[in-house]
């Protein structure tokens, strides 16, 4: 009995353990020895990745940071956590974005990320934990040089969130989409009116009327938007006066 209990006990160990490395990409992504990667770029959809937590003993506010470091103090620019009393006149850092290092978690079966300050005094260590929301939770504290945190988050679960955070603006994002359905638009247009009913030249030009008369109508609706600005210049008589 007690060798087939060993026989059997691995099928019981979470899928975590048995990838045993995790080959770090970045500071908050890895992949595992099956393919799939633990990708935390995506936490705050399209924003940076930013959490904060209030520590209910001390007051505390921790700000947490894992794909880029952020401003601790005067003289911490890449802090990946950094501790601030309630009025944030007293931060300092307690793990930098470039000591980065994500460790198999062999008590909760998952992975985690540890930090260390630049004199390697004191680090963090953020549990990953998988789940279908996000949240920071702070641990109790071991000693007084290590902080415990655990982030639940669908992007701490193996390809939970695969697409990497990109950094265009909304408006910027809008205006290619409009780009690409422009160029679709005439391209389209063009080879249709073309198969179809032989255009060549302008007439090639989808809706070719519209478009050129459209630079004639944006001229008569300007100047009839300038016309109370102009008085009685004989060009314009014919507008009617606002």
């Amino acid at each position: 009995m007690f060798i087939i209990t060993l026989l059997l006990l691995p099928t019981f160990v979470s899928p975590a353990l048995g990838d045993n490395d995790c080959i770090q990409i970045d500071p908050c992504r890895c992949r595992l020895n099956n393919g799939s990667e633990i990708n935390l770029h995506l936490i705050n959809g399209s924003k940076q990745p930013l959490l904060e937590i209030k520590s209910a003993g001390d007051g505390h506010i921790y700000t947490y940071s894992p794909c880029a470091g952020i401003a601790c103090g005067q003289t911490v620019n890449d802090a990946a956590i950094c501790r601030n009393d309630e009025l944030r006149k007293s931060p300092n850092t307690t793990g930098e974005i470039s000591k980065a290092k994500f460790e198999n978690d062999m008590i909760k079966t998952n992975w985690k990320l540890r930090y260390l300050t630049r004199d390697n005094k004191t680090n963090s260590v953020v549990h990953l934990t998988c789940a279908t929301f996000t949240r920071l939770d702070l641990e109790p504290m071991y000693n007084a040089t290590t902080f415990q945190f655990e982030l639940y988050s669908p992007c701490a679960c193996p390809d939970g969130c695969l697409v990497v955070a990109t950094d265009l603006s909304t408006g910027t994002i809008l205006l290619l989409i409009f780009l690409t359905l422009f160029i679709l638009y005439f391209g389209v247009g063009s080879l249709y009116r073309k198969s179809v009913y032989g255009a060549e030249g302008r007439e090639i030009v989808p809706h070719t009327s519209f478009w050129f008369s459209l630079p004639g109508l944006i001229k008569d609706g300007y100047l009839f938007f300038i016309s109370p600005c102009l008085g009685d210049r004989v060009e314009y008589r014919y507008y009617d006066k606002l």
